[in-house]
């Protein structure tokens, strides 16, 4: 039995060999293998299987930024990830949590400045789609509230709130469209948009800036009065059809929360 320290040393030149390619003499030396593989050989096998798995994982989180780059380009992408971000968990869904700062940092980015946030969306948009919808006040219950422009609100947990200066949802939704149908567009935005999820599933909701402004503010400083009045101070314009809309949509899709009441 080889001691621990040895034990240690094995194993991390076996992960140098299947995540960066490295081999080692003294690995393969370690190593019994039957007659059909040498040991370098068999430990080929075992990085092609780790290689495809989590080439695979990536392609099911990131179907956009695949769809958006190709096979060929977004392979390559892949490998480059791999060799700077090894799996640290046996459950591949839950791989490449730093693919966004990865494209961040790549040069593909300058071609396709969109990517990051597009990478940033989907991990998101897969996070709350396996996710059970967290439900806040029924239109029922806000309509028994006195005063609801003085009550402190929270959105509900399964959201993401997100602003770009791309069509980041248009481009995401490239994934549920065949080639032929795909139509040119301008990807630049701004968007404004929140994604969650209710009883029905997973929905993207399309804001306009001040109703934007305004759910940012509502979530920094509690009540609906104190986000209007913030709204004001900023010389940002909303229309009492833009809050009606907006309150609408939030009351409908139980997406707030009672946080505190203001005293």
């Amino acid at each position: 039995m080889r001691a621990p320290k040895e034990l240690e040393n094995m194993q991390a030149l076996f992960i140098k060999r299947v995540v960066k390619n490295i081999e080692d003499e003294n690995l393969l030396h370690a190593i019994k293998i039957g007659h059909r593989l040498t040991p370098s050989k068999a430990l080929g096998v075992y990085r092609d299987d780790y290689t495809a798995r989590l080439t695979s994982a990536l392609c099911d989180i990131y179907k956009s930024v695949w769809r958006v780059l190709g096979d060929e380009v977004f392979f390559q992408l892949a490998q480059d990830f791999l060799a700077s971000f090894s799996s640290q968990t046996y459950d591949l869904g839950r791989y490449g949590k730093e693919f966004s700062l990865f494209l961040s940092d790549h040069s593909i980015s300058k071609e396709f400045p969109f990517l990051p946030e597009l990478a940033h969306f989907e991990r998101n948009f897969l996070t709350i789609f396996h996710a059970k919808a967290d439900l806040g006040l029924s239109s029922e219950n806000f309509q028994t509230l006195e005063n609801p422009f003085e009550i402190k609100f929270q959105l509900v947990e399964t959201h993401y709130l997100y602003e770009s200066q791309f069509k980041i949802y248009q481009i995401f939704d490239l994934r549920n469209i065949e080639d032929k149908q795909i139509q040119p567009f301008d990807f630049h935005g701004p968007e404004f948009g929140l994604l969650y999820k209710n009883k029905e599933g997973i929905r993207v909701k399309q804001l306009c800036a001040s109703q934007y402004r305004l759910l940012e503010s509502i979530l920094s400083l509690g009540t609906l009065s104190n986000a209007l009045d913030d709204l004001i101070n900023r010389n940002i314009e909303i229309t009492e059809k833009e809050i009606t809309e907006f309150m609408q949509f939030i009351v409908s899709n139980q997406l707030f929360k009672i946080s505190k009441i203001k005293n």
